[in-house]
């Protein structure tokens, strides 16, 4: 993890109200990925490993019927996505690249 990401990560709704013990000892378990574009970073129906915080770049969550694909929503910096599937140990709802 860059500690220049840190401060911006925390500032999100989701770390804002946490401790900063417990902040802490979550940034020293987290790592920092660098992925090309257009990879598929998770896919639909898959168990929810990660949660996601972006920092550069954007993804684009997406879901597939059939042969057809719909995009639902872009995630930005600084950003966090699957949260829900990841508290609940749950599948991914959507995919995303």
């Amino acid at each position: 993890m860059r500690s220049s990401d840190i401060p911006e990560i925390r500032s999100l709704r989701l770390f804002e109200s946490m401790s900063d013990s417990a902040f802490e000892s979550l940034m020293q378990a987290a790592y920092l990925q660098t992925f090309p574009a257009q990879l598929d970073l998770i896919r639909e129906g898959d168990p929810a490993d990660f949660l996601y915080v972006l920092t550069e770049g954007c993804v684009e969550m997406y879901a597939r019927t059939g042969q057809r694909e719909t995009t639902m929503g872009m995630v930005w910096p600084v950003g966090a996505f699957i949260l829900a599937a990841v508290l609940k140990d749950a599948v991914n709802l959507m995919s995303a690249r």
